[in-house]
Order: structure tokens, then sequence, then C-alpha cells
């Protein structure tokens, strides 16, 4: 009869699976289907990430191919390397002919020169040296969180979530020194991370020390806003291990100070002047309190998910470099509330932030079978996040995706024939009388074959502090020397500004990628 269990008396009840006779619970639906969901919404982000590196690649591949200026700057980091590249200092007294000095220190540009010496001062050869540095930098991301998790899927994310920010999309494929400063500081942390995790044998070359005195050197002379990375590194080892710390703070101090000593006196007191007096710049807090917002807007959760990673390694007595590096890097971003500072400054927040994010997801896998909602949840802040960094083509498919990062509308903008056709006609203006030309954009001077005059916003920032004397460039303006002056946001101090009105009429202008470039000729004495 249906419902008798053969063998066993009336008031014996039935058999119990094996997993419940050893104390066990059976497997629940809901024990697989929510592993599961959290598998498909992470899936989902990656692939939404995947898209966000192809969108990179294109963009890079495009503006290499593009000759002319995107960003204002660029053109002016290009020109240090060609002027290295023939031999010239990059450190003058901007008082003289022809009113030029970098304002940052030199490695970017002595990494160019080999570069510029093959083909010439292009603005695409600094794109790709910076654009290689971004792609190094999410290889690096993503190996230190595998290398930390053992798992490839969170090292990928981690990877994809550096190079799907709208920020790095924006500003780490332009010519400019932002992106392989990043890399060199996440080379100096990562090397202490593998320092500390390594017993050395009596008498054997400490290699990961090393390397990390010589990343944060690298990062320094590139950007020195690389200090929070810098300062991270060494803290930890002093923690870690005194000896090592205060070796490599020793030694990083001391050739550092040489260097800066040595490059001030090669270019009597010039480097300083420039790399440094002159990047003290006004600080307005309502322009860093505007960035922090939209920051933490578009990465709220990417920074959201590296601080609960933080806590738990606190919690536990177990942290490390990155977790130093994340605190101090979000506290030194301050510095984006200088005039003149952008989306760059905050780079450092997201590199430490992937890697403290994918070393949770890496290790939220192994909670999987006892906390399945946790994966679940961390599942579907990664598609989340990847939604928040909309951008590229992507753009207006659904609501909300969309680029919200404050420069997207002057560094993510795509240029048509327009555009091109009116850096040419502007372009060949330049070209066609002899003798030199004032332009706020450099790039145009560069194709152009001119000689790169004044650096617009560094001779601002050094007269605004007392730096700079303008008697020879107001005298060249006044003198009509320059065939034409190009402006286009009158970055120029105001007394060069002034002159220029005096002394010159507005002949054309050109819409040039969002912009109007104002060129201007000599008017009568």
């Amino acid at each position: 009869m249906s419902g008798l269990v053969i063998g066993t008396g009336p008031s014996e009840p039935p058999a119990k699976p094996a997993l419940l006779a050893a104390g066990k619970r059976a497997p629940s639906r809901r024990s697989f289907v929510i592993p599961r969901l959290g598998a498909l919404l992470w899936s989902l982000g990656l692939a939404l990430l995947v898209l966000y590196l192809l969108f990179y690649l294109a963009r890079v591949a495009d503006l290499i191919a593009y000759p002319y200026d995107v960003d204002q700057g660029e053109g002016y980091d290009i020109n240090s390397g060609w002027l290295l590249a023939q031999g010239r200092p990059i450190y003058t007294d901007n008082a003289e002919y022809p009113y030029y000095s970098s304002n940052y220190p030199p490695v970017f540009s002595l990494l160019l020169v080999p570069i510029v010496s093959h083909y010439g001062p292009l603005l695409g050869t600094g794109r790709a040296l910076s654009a290689i540095a971004a792609l190094l930098t999410a290889a690096l991301v993503g190996l230190i969180v595998w290398e930390q998790t053992n798992n490839g899927p969170a090292g990928s994310t981690a990877a994809l979530l550096y190079l799907g920010s709208n920020y790095v999309y924006h500003v780490t494929p332009l010519a400019r020194v932002n992106a392989l400063a990043a890399l060199f500081a996440l080379i100096g942390v990562y090397c202490c991370l593998r320092r500390a995790k390594r017993a050395l044998s009596r008498g054997s070359v400490d290699g990961w020390l090393l390397g990390a005195v010589i990343a944060f050197l690298l990062a320094m002379f590139t950007k020195p806003t690389t200090i929070d990375a810098v300062a991270a590194g060494l803290l930890f080892l002093l923690a870690r291990d005194l000896r090592a710390g205060l070796a490599a703070g020793a030694v990083v101090g001391a050739l550092g100070l040489a260097l800066l000593i040595g490059l001030d006196a090669a270019h009597d007191g010039q480097f300083w002047v420039n790399v440094v007096a002159g990047n003290v710049n006004p600080f307005l807090p309502e322009q860093a309190m505007r960035y922090y917002l939209n920051f933490l807007g578009l990465h709220g959760i990417l920074v959201g998910l590296a601080g609960w990673q933080v806590s738990r390694t606190v919690r536990r007595g177990a942290w490390g470099p990155f977790e130093l590096y994340w605190a101090l890097a979000l506290a030194l971003a301050v510095s984006v509330g200088k005039w003149g500072a952008g989306e760059s400054y905050f780079l450092a927040p997201i590199v430490a932030s992937c890697v403290l994010a994918g070393t949770l997801l890496g290790q939220a896998v192994r909670w999987s079978s006892r906390r399945p909602r946790t994966l679940a949840l961390l599942g579907a802040l990664v598609l989340v996040q990847a939604l928040l960094l909309g951008h590229g083509p992507i753009e207006g498919l659904a609501p909300g995706l969309w680029d919200r990062g404050i420069q997207a509308a002057s560094l993510a903008r795509y240029r048509d024939r327009a555009d091109l056709d009116a850096a040419a006609q502007l372009v060949d203006h330049l070209r066609e009388l002899e003798g030199p030309v004032l332009s706020e954009d450099p790039g145009y001077s560069l194709v152009a074959g001119k000689e790169v005059v004044g650096n617009a916003t560094h001779l601002r920032n050094l007269h605004q502090s007392g730096f700079w004397r303008a008697d020879g460039l107001l005298a060249d303006v006044e003198q009509r020397r320059f065939r034409w002056v190009v402006l286009d946001a009158e970055l120029y101090p105001e007394p060069v500004l002034e002159a220029v009105g005096r002394a010159y009429y507005l002949y054309d202008f050109f819409d040039v990628n969002g912009t109007r470039q104002l060129l201007f000729a000599p008017g009568e004495e």
C-alpha cells in the first residue's frame, strides 16, 4: 500500500536522509539560487566593464591620430620633451624669451625624448605613453588582487573598474604626466607589500625594497602629488619592519633632496621657482567640494567597497599599505581645490579603491557557501557601480546612462569633420607668415612648426605669486613681435591680455572641440 515503509513498525519514523542523519540540514533552494543570482549580477557588471575597456581603447586610438589639443596643457608637456631632445633646458627664467618653462618634474619629459626624437613633437606620442601607463596600471591592479585572493574574476573586475572610471577615461589618454605618476606610485606601494611578505635570508639583496625606493623617486619626480603613495608605503614598512622602513625612508629622503638640489643648481634656481613655487595656486574650497561630490557620486560604491575591506582588515589587525594609501589618497585629493586642478587628482583614490574592492570581492567568493546573501549583494553593487560610470557610446541608451564627470564636456567630446577643418584652417594661418606665434593652446604652434612661446596658466600662477617679471613679454606684445596671437579662455595674466587688446585686433575665430579659438592679428602702430 502506498504510504507504508517496508521493514518498519507502525510506530517507527521514516528513515532520514544521510545529511540529516549526520546532523546537517539539507541544502535549501535559496542556498543555490542566491549565489547564482550574485554571480549573474557580477557577470553583467563585468560585461559592462569590458565594454568600457573597448571604449577606452577606441578613444586612445582616436586621440593618438588627432593632432590638436584636447587639454590645454598637452602641448606644453610635449614641448618639454621636444626641448630636451634638442639638448635645451626646460627650467628657464620665464622673464626671458621664449618665456617658457615646464612646471612639472622631468621624468615624463625624459621618457618622451626617444619617442619625439623619432616621430617629432606630435601630441600622439605623449598620448600613447600615457595610455600605456594607464593600461599597465590596470594590469598591475588585477595582478595584486589575484595574488591576494587567487581569484581571477575579482582581479579582472578590479582592473576593469580602473579603466572604466569616467575620470580615467577622460584624463589618462591625454599627453599629460598623470597616468605615468599613478603607475609609479602603484609600483612603489606594491613593492612595499611584497617586501613585507618575503622573508629575507641573511646577506640577501632586498630587491623589493630597492624597487620601492626607485618607484617612489620616479613617482615624485613625475608629479609631486604622489607623496600620498610614498608616505603610505614608508609608514607601512616602518610599522612592519622598523629597520627596513628607516632605511627606505632615509634613502628616498636623501636621494630626493639631492635630486632637488642638483636640478635647482643646474638650472640657476629655476627648478624650484617653476616646479615648487609656481604650483602653489589659490585654493578654492567650493571647487574642492564640487569635485569631491562629483567623485563620490560616480565612484561611491567603489569607495564604499574599499572602505568595507579596510574596516575588515583593521579589525583583524592585518592592514597593509593599500589601506594606508586609500586613506591618505582620499585626504590629499583635497588639493583638487587648487585653481587649475581637475579630475586627475582623484587617480590615486581610484587606484587604491580598485585594489581593496577587488580584494573584498575575491575573498567574498570564499564566503559564498556560508554567506550567500553577501555575494549576491556584492554582485549587485558591481553592476550598479558599472552603471554609474556610464560613458562613451552607451550614453543615452537608458535613463541615467550619461557621463556625469565634471570635465566630460571638454575632455570626452567627440570631434567631427567641422572640428578638424576649423583646426586645419587655424594652423594654415599660423604657417602662412614667418615669425613667432603666441598661443594659449600650444598644440597648434607645434603642428604649425612654430616655437612654443609662453606657458599661459603657469605664467598666471607665477604672476599671482609674485615670481614673474612681465616686462619682456609685455614689450614683445606692445611692439607686435608676434605675427599671430591665439586665445580661447584668456588664461594669460591680466597685463598680457590687456597688452594684446591694445596692440592686436580680432582677425578671425574658429570653433574647435567645443571651444572658440580667437585669432588676433597685429594692429596699426
